[in-house]
């Protein structure tokens, strides 16, 4: 059982928020085993956390200095600047990182709840006590129902934890559409978006931005970038033809387009986090400060905030 804290989301506080949320495995003394393969599983996704909060904290940034571009002309050279920035995307890393560890614990036990399901279909299935695969419909509300149990089980009992999960998610999905599509509508590949989160993973999504930013540069391009999009795109492409090409899929769910199309973007967290938003009296809430940068607060938040100041990312 996960412990109902609250932990102060500080750098120096990472490593105990994420063991608190992928504790080590117990032996058959009920003793927790920290294995060198349990601490190298902790520090990729620690590596993973931080590599997206980072590219989420330059686009922020970047999204930010389109608003008001006079920012950066206020600096007298470019080494100033360069500081100034850096410090920023930097401090906005630091807030976004953990809770990139709750994005992560969502996700994964979410796909654990998944292959747990689909598993007792398929005992149900070789006993011959399933003889139709299981309506999209029925399947859309039972993993509906687990994603609220997931919510209603720490640490999301802790609403300061749902709340912020809710709004990185958020900004995760909205930064995702922008960059795919810059031009509206950016909800168009939308399907593209809901695998990434379904089924694919935070570090898949490590994978496209890395490949969006290029070489190493703020602005990137050049052949590492188009090598990096060759092999993002490659191993989407393979994510999709092993989620819609599953034999056991394909007995639990039925094949063809219903049995094997991803979920809506809103199927996944969305809906019911707003649900339970709404069962503990936090819609509407206050949206959530970052940071403050060049004079301005950056805050994060949602459609369900009020009392928004500043610059809302």
């Amino acid at each position: 059982m996960l412990p109902d804290v609250m932990h102060t989301r500080e750098p120096e506080d990472d490593v105990i928020l994420l063991s608190d949320l992928f504790p080590p495995p117990k032996n058959r003394f009920g003793v927790s085993v920290y294995s060198f393969a349990y601490l190298q599983a902790l520090q990729r996704r620690q590596d993973t956390c931080g590599k997206l909060a980072g590219f989420l904290a330059e686009r922020v940034i970047g999204m930010y200095l389109q608003h008001d571009p006079a920012v950066k002309r206020g600096f007298v050279s470019r080494k100033d600047w360069k500081e100034s920035y850096e410090t920023a995307v930097g401090i906005l890393k630091f807030k976004l990182t953990p809770l990139m560890f709750y994005v992560s614990f969502f996700l994964e036990t979410y796909s654990a709840q998944r292959l747990e399901h689909q598993n007792s279909l398929l005992i149900e299935y070789d006993a011959g006590r399933l003889p139709v695969p299981m309506h999209p419909n029925d399947r859309a509300k039972e993993y509906r129902h687990r994603q609220a149990r997931i919510l209603q089980s720490p640490p999301f009992t802790v609403t300061r934890n749902l709340i912020s999960t809710h709004h990185v998610l958020r900004l995760l999905v909205q930064y995702l559409r922008h960059t795919i599509s810059p031009e509206p509508p950016h909800d168009q590949n939308d399907d593209w978006i809901s695998m990434l989160l379904y089924e694919s993973g935070l570090a898949r999504i490590v994978e496209f931005f890395a490949a969006e930013k290029g070489g190493g540069s703020v602005i990137g391009g050049g052949s590492s970038q188009r090598t990096k999009r060759k092999e993002f795109m490659r191993n989407m492409q393979e994510d999709w033809d092993n989620s819609r090409s599953n034999p056991a899929i394909d007995v639990v769910y039925g094949g063809g387009e219903e049995g094997t199309k991803p979920p809506k973007v809103g199927q996944v967290w969305f809906q019911c986090a707003k649900e339970e938003m709404g069962s503990r009296g936090v819609v509407p809430h206050f949206s959530e400060d970052w940071v403050e940068v060049w004079g301005t607060r950056i805050s994060m938040g949602c459609e369900n905030c009020v009392g928004e100041e500043g610059w809302l990312a």
